[in-house]
């Protein structure tokens, strides 16, 4: 068994091993039309290898209006296809009444609403690219693409570092 130090301030996890190893995690970056969003302190997160991206910056970022019951856990967006309908903990939306399954369900994480690539798509009419290699997602919505815009990948994210000591 190997101790475990997490250290909040300089975001480094210290692991005690026989081997020395240094790994940089950078933090998911979301940017929709080049531009970068701001997730304050509930950053998008990964998890079993699938994107989950807190709702409201994105959405904002959208300009898409959106209502959350609180009660029944669902997320309401009007679309242009009409209702999208979300529920927390399924893994699928309904449009209009038809199922569009998800890749993992929607999730609530420190009070916020949590949703899958898939229904970002869904809710803002946007083409959403997840880059694990730069732990990039790029949305591009369709007025962006039209007038010739791309994602423009930003240099420098903010990254975690995962420091393992040998042990004496």
């Amino acid at each position: 068994e190997m101790p475990v130090l997490w250290d909040a301030e300089t975001r480094t996890v210290t692991v005690t091993s026989p081997n020395p190893v240094t790994v940089a995690l950078r933090d998911i970056r979301v940017i929709m039309d080049g531009r970068a969003l701001s997730f304050a302190n509930n950053p998008p997160l990964e998890d079993r290898g699938l994107v989950l991206v807190r709702l409201e910056p994105v959405m904002a970022g959208a300009q898409v209006p959106y209502d959350y019951d609180a009660g029944s856990q669902t997320v309401l967006v009007d679309v242009a296809a009409g209702e999208l309908h979300l529920k927390i903990g399924r893994s699928y939306a309904l449009l209009e009444g038809e199922r569009e399954d998800l890749e993992t369900p929607a999730q609530m994480r420190g009070g916020e609403v949590f949703v899958p690539l898939h229904f970002l798509a869904l809710a803002t009419g946007t083409s959403v690219r997840w880059d694990v290699q730069s732990r990039i997602v790029t949305l591009t919505s369709p007025t962006h693409a039209a007038a010739g815009g791309g994602a423009s990948p930003l240099v420098g994210a903010p990254s975690v570092s995962l420091t393992m000591r040998g042990v004496s």
